[in-house]
């Protein structure tokens, strides 16, 4: 099987250097995952990449920020991945070390009946 693009986290990989993604849905979720926790100005030559997550990271942990929170993956993954639609963002309120954890659900433009779900964790106040 010919690999698709690199997984996120950045591993060693088995095949390569890096551990490579060999589906579509796999190829996906690590482009969704390095679009969220690349902050804006962090990448060179293009500097409005990215979503500004970390510019929560010492709010409390409210409807509010949670609010902030959804329209920044909105406006980001509309922005840089148009052919990703947002179905659904949870988020899981259990946690007390000051983080908040949530899950996109998401599917393909092209196909909508095509939905997969990421999960992802970010540090707050």
């Amino acid at each position: 099987m010919k690999p698709i693009g690199i997984d996120i986290p950045i591993k060693r990989g088995e095949q390569g250097f890096f551990k490579q993604t060999f589906t579509t849905n796999n190829a996906i979720k690590a482009n969704i995952r390095n679009l969220l926790l690349t902050n804006n100005r962090e990448r060179p030559l293009n500097p409005s990449f990215g979503n500004g997550l970390n510019d929560i990271l010492f709010e409390n942990d409210d409807e509010i920020v949670k609010e902030m929170i959804r329209e920044k993956i909105i406006n980001t993954i509309n922005k840089y991945l148009p052919s990703v639609k947002i179905n659904k963002i949870t988020f899981d309120d259990s946690l007390t070390d000051n983080s908040i954890k949530f899950s996109i659900t998401f599917s393909l433009k092209q196909y909508p009946n095509f939905i997969d779900r990421i999960q992802m964790q970010v540090k707050t106040g």
